[in-house]
């Protein structure tokens, strides 16, 4: 009686066992990153037609002065132009001096080259105009550390 028991849960185990490893090896691996690995979104195009002029740039950039400071506009406008205004500096000076600083989608300022201070803020204004007319502008703080 014993010895029959014994050959049937045998057999009814090993039946479950190996009914349950329907899975390959490869899909036992796909599930266990699967945890691990993330979707990328796909990027809306950033263009002159789906931004708005208050949010072309962030509200604060902070750079070392021995850096590039490296922003892009919305592609598609007619024309742009970066300007920067000088806030008040470490001494608390305040100059109203605005300087145009690029005139092209994309800015690269090398701060060490240019007429920017250390331990000063600025403010940082992107205008972008469309070939309808219509024109954005957007302003930023920045400051030089």
């Amino acid at each position: 009686m014993r010895k029959p028991l014994l050959i049937v849960s045998f057999v009814l185990g090993a039946a479950f066992f190996l009914s349950g490893c329907t899975n390959s090896m490869d899909d036992m691996l796909s599930n266990y990153n699967g945890g691990y690995t993330y979707q990328t979104k796909t990027a809306e195009a950033y263009t002159i037609d789906n931004v708005t002029g208050e949010n072309m740039l962030r509200d604060t950039y902070a750079i070392y002065f021995r850096s590039t400071l490296c922003l892009t506009a919305p592609a598609g406008a007619a024309s742009y132009e970066w300007k920067v205004k000088l806030g008040e500096n470490a001494n608390g000076d305040k100059e109203g001096k605005e300087t145009i600083i690029g005139t092209s989608k994309n800015l690269t300022l090398y701060v060490v080259e240019s007429d920017l201070k250390r331990w000063s803020s600025y403010k940082l204004t992107l205008t972008v105009k469309k070939d309808t007319g219509l024109t954005y502008s957007d302003t930023a703080d920045l400051y030089v550390y």
